[in-house]
């Protein structure tokens, strides 16, 4: 059996999976259920965020959105439980004008078993 949940990141000059140079970076975190830490960047493949569609690498002031898959066969890890977004420099910089409308939700799928 696998289980598996699809996490949106709904963003506004905020990167999600990829920065504007398309650098892949790790931007957002989940922990699963059983307080595993996974994410896209630099991780085991069978335990690692899938990106199935990346709008927020755009720093251009509209809401964009990231969709993150997690599969696992540990069907002990869904739901997940928390998120953790992180900013890079490009963000927060002072120069940046989009530093200063940042804005994010996210939104948690249901579980799916097959």
């Amino acid at each position: 059996m696998t289980g598996r949940q699809n996490i949106t990141f709904h963003c506004k000059n905020l990167h999600a999976s990829r920065n504007s140079h398309q650098s892949m970076k790790k931007f957002v975190k989940v922990l699963t259920s059983d307080d595993m830490e996974i994410h896209t960047h630099k991780h085991h493949p069978k335990n690692k965020l899938t990106v199935l569609e990346d709008g927020c690498s755009q720093m251009d002031g509209q809401w964009h959105k990231t969709v993150f898959q997690y599969s696992s066969s540990s069907i002990e890890r869904l739901p997940i439980q928390d998120v953790a977004v992180f900013f890079d420099k490009e963000q927060m910089t002072k120069d940046n004008k989009a530093n200063k409308d940042l804005e994010f939700a996210i939104e948690l799928g249901p579980v799916c078993f097959s």
